[in-house]
């Protein structure tokens, strides 16, 4: 069997439109296998407060509000492997 390391990773691109998630095991010899990606959309409420922090006009508390929010809906489910 050969030796790997399991990844997350997450992104969100400037049109902040959501994030992206990817859970990779890369092995010793730099060959890589995905094993699961997914997205979740972001609300406008969510947008709004990121555009607000990336300007310094919003409360950290606001944002991670938000993002629970959208952690713990029914519709975000299958993105608590990236928890």
């Amino acid at each position: 069997m050969k030796n790997y390391k399991l990844i997350i990773s997450l992104m969100s691109g400037t049109s902040l439109d959501g994030v992206d998630g990817l859970l990779v095991k890369i092995f010793d010899d730099c060959s890589f296998e995905f094993i699961e990606t997914h997205s979740i959309d972001y609300s406008l409420a969510l947008k709004e407060k990121i555009l607000l922090a990336c300007n310094n006009r919003a409360n950290t508390k606001d944002i991670t509000t938000c993002w629970n929010a959208i952690k713990y809906s029914k519709e975000s489910t299958s993105c608590l492997i990236f928890s």
